[in-house]
């Protein structure tokens, strides 16, 4: 997809009002339907479905970032899986439809970018139909205490410290889903690496330890409204 500089720049600020009336909808006690979440679920994979193959693929129609990824009915099963999982006392839920149907999409995800590398276009985008079915299914699975009790039995040293990166990039995860646009779009034209794999890695290293950088300054500065703008 071409992220022409209009649509990325307004995408954040389609983010933010998306997120308030997501938390609205939410304390209305909209998440604790199971259809609904169900629901938008679907609606979410139908929508990038038509985008991907039927305006990009069919009629090659190229849309503006804000335009396709700043809707509220792109993300909202994400807000309310999260919102379901929170409000849970004890996160002790059967696991079997997750662990059966994770890697059944992990393997779509890997097929659609395979489908898609073959035609020529960028399949690293999380924008994908398979893409959001594998994360509706995976968030529960690895938010369960069940799998979160398993961390504490881990005794690789090395495993210690990366499940404590993951927690803390965690913490700052919307944050730099906001901003990130902004910093990686001129990273990009400082970082040139002749290997395409080498330069992506050091872009998204990259990208993710300068956002958190910045947010940690900005929550240093402006604590509250840091917290209400990128909620961190």
């Amino acid at each position: 997809a071409n992220v022409n500089k209009k649509g990325w720049r307004s995408h954040p600020h389609m983010l933010m009002k998306s997120r308030y009336l997501t938390v609205f909808l939410l304390n209305k006690k909209w998440a604790e339907n199971y259809k609904l979440i169900y629901g938008s679920g679907f609606i979410a994979v139908f929508c990038w479905t038509v985008k991907v193959y039927a305006i990009d693929g069919y009629l090659h129609i190229d849309l503006p970032l804000v335009l396709y990824a700043g809707g509220i009915w792109m993300w909202y099963v994400f807000f309310a899986i999260g919102f379901f999982i929170g409000k849970m006392q004890v996160r002790r839920y059967s696991l079997r439809p997750f662990i059966w149907f994770t890697p059944v999409c992990f393997l779509l995800c890997v097929m659609e970018s395979c489908l898609l590398n073959s035609q020529g276009k960028f399949a690293g985008l999380g924008q994908h139909p398979s893409s959001i079915l594998f994360s509706v299914f995976f968030i529960p699975l690895l938010l369960s205490e069940k799998v979160q009790s398993l961390y504490s039995l881990c005794s690789s040293k090395c495993l210690k410290i990366f499940f404590t990166f993951v927690e803390f990039v965690g913490k700052f995860s919307f944050g730099i889903y906001l901003i990130h646009c902004f910093i990686i779009s001129p990273l990009g034209s400082i970082v040139l690496f002749p290997g395409s794999y080498l330069r992506w890695v050091v872009l998204v290293l990259g990208d993710i330890l300068l956002c958190m950088f910045c947010l940690g300054l900005m929550k240093k500065l402006f604590p509250k409204l840091t917290r209400i703008l990128l909620g961190v």
